[in-house]
């Protein structure tokens, strides 16, 4: 997941792609937690694009959102292809397949021409040749890549550089960038890491977080005022997402990136454990060792 909106690039920049709202552009980068809202919009890109719900190969899965989630069953109503948090990069990968004119069928196999650009952009970014990405099959079907944490930080940071003009301009990724800030709980979902990292990078000209499955996490920010980007990326061996949210906070606190008085961010990287009665049994707290 981390890659989306490396992957939402390769379509942003087709100028027959122009037309795609702002909304969308934070559906197609995020993972989106799947309560009404961003099901809604979804649907409406989808219509706009002349396509249906079972173009999507992503597959219908629950949403991330646990009231949204719990709201189906009540309804007694299955999790359709809009639920899943993958089905705005898979309508992002339609509507760059439309805007390049090939077949939609198969746009996730690794050959398609869509997968191809997606490649080509995300070997650009993390500056390695387009033959050294193997693809591996992602849970929604379509190609990932293992990389190291370093390339993915410098990718992070290159795409801030794009998007703020510290380094050469690219007009897509400063929408990207804006869409995600603009629409937080499009991009990431209400009460979620992404949607209040996002928060509390706001007072930086251009901040992007985006976290994903398997505890990782990249973050990149410019500066107001500086010619400086900075980006990160962090693994979870276990890949436990208390300890991602608790180490990413930590980390955006410590290196000057988020608001000092978020009193949010610093919750989830040091706060008390309770039990069912109040009583403390616990803490978790972030060392970096010094």
């Amino acid at each position: 997941s981390t890659l989306k909106p490396f992957a939402a690039l390769a379509f942003i920049e087709t100028p027959a792609a122009s037309w795609v709202r702002p909304d969308w552009i934070a559906l197609a980068s995020g993972s989106p937690g799947g309560t009404p809202f961003p099901p809604k919009r979804l649907k409406s890109w989808m219509m706009a694009l002349g396509c249906q719900e079972q173009d999507l190969l992503c597959g219908p899965r629950a949403p991330l959102d646990g009231g949204a989630a719990s709201a189906l069953i009540r309804n007694r109503k299955r999790p359709t292809r809009l639920h899943n948090d993958r089905s705005g990069e898979h309508l992002g990968f339609l509507t760059l397949a439309s805007a390049i004119n090939v077949p939609l069928a198969d746009y996730i196999l690794p050959g398609h021409p869509v997968q191809e650009r997606v490649r080509a952009c995300i070997a650009e970014f993390v500056d390695m040749p387009v033959s050294a990405l193997k693809p591996l099959r992602d849970d929604c079907g379509a190609p990932t890549f293992a990389l190291p944490l370093t390339k993915l930080a410098d990718a992070s940071a290159r795409l801030i550089g794009a998007a703020s003009g510290k380094m050469p301009e690219r007009p897509a990724a400063r929408r990207i960038v804006d869409a995600c800030r603009g629409y937080c709980i499009a991009y990431d979902g209400d009460g979620r890491l992404d949607a209040m990292a996002m928060a509390a990078l706001r007072h930086h000209d251009v901040a992007l977080v985006k976290s994903a499955a398997e505890g990782i996490l990249i973050g990149a920010w410019a500066p107001r005022r500086s010619s400086e980007r900075f980006g990160l990326a962090l693994k979870v061996e276990d890949g436990a997402m208390r300890a991602r949210d608790a180490a990413a906070a930590a980390l955006l606190l410590k290196m000057g990136a988020a608001a000092p008085d978020l009193w949010l961010l610093r919750g989830l990287a040091h706060h008390r454990i309770l039990d069912s009665q109040g009583v403390e049994t616990g803490r978790l707290t972030v060392d970096f060792g010094e």
